[in-house]
């Protein structure tokens, strides 16, 4: 059975940087350029990202957040089939555990498992010979993107996962198989309401608008809204 411990790290020094570090991602605003690119170069704009932030905030038409999931889970079987079967529900069920109360996340969550176990077993699709061990690193680097309903409304959720997991798998007698998996991969995911995005999109597309927003948004959220420089 599997022994599964979570320590979820989750640090919230401040919700506009934990906004703003989703939004960090080049893959993320390049996502969102491809069907609302005034919103996205208002993103990429040093100068106003916060504002723009604090916008899509106040109209609730953004949901964001990132995080590291701290894991750690053991198998052990009599059988080596029945044993590494329950390694893939075993991931997934640690997935759903992390940030469970955002049901919209269950694709991704979906798609990482697969990530991992496919990873994994195209290295070593076999176990290793008695008295032996694999040891493997997966370094994750995944993305998607989809729709999803929730709350009543039509979403567009862009996610990202990176980071490391390490397995080991041990087969110390004939019948005793031993697989192991531990690591801190980082999730990222913004999730934006379409009919609202669209709608301040195509406002901002008018002559003039995007400077006038640009002038209401410093008379509401002020001159001095933090300025982060992001390298893509």
């Amino acid at each position: 059975n599997f022994i599964q411990q979570i320590n979820t790290s989750f640090t919230k020094p401040n919700p506009l940087d934990d906004m703003a570090v989703v939004l960090h991602s080049e893959g993320i605003v390049d996502e969102i350029m491809k069907d609302y690119s005034t919103i996205a170069s208002v993103l990429k704009d040093d100068e106003y990202r916060m504002h723009m932030i604090k916008s899509l905030q106040a109209s609730q038409a953004l949901v964001g957040f990132c995080g590291s999931p701290m894991f750690k889970a053991k198998n052990t079987g009599s059988d080596n089939l029945i044993t590494w079967s329950d390694y893939h529900p075993a991931i997934l069920k640690h997935l759903k555990g992390f940030k469970s109360e955002l049901k919209f996340l269950d694709p991704a969550r979906h798609d990482l498992a697969d990530a991992i176990y496919k990873l994994h077993y195209d290295r070593f699709p076999y176990w290793p010979s008695v008295g032996s061990e694999n040891r493997d690193r997966l370094n994750l680097n995944k993305s998607g993107n989809y729709t999803a309903e929730y709350d009543g409304m039509k979403w567009k959720v862009v996610w990202e996962c990176n980071g490391c997991i390490d397995v080991v798998d041990k087969h110390p007698y004939s019948n005793d198989y031993y697989c192991d998996f531990k690591g801190d991969p980082e999730l990222r995911c913004v999730s934006l309401d379409l009919v609202k995005l669209a709608a301040l999109n195509k406002m901002l597309e008018g002559r003039g608008a995007l400077d006038m927003w640009k002038q209401t948004a410093k008379q509401e959220y002020g001159n001095a809204a933090p300025a982060i420089a992001w390298k893509f």
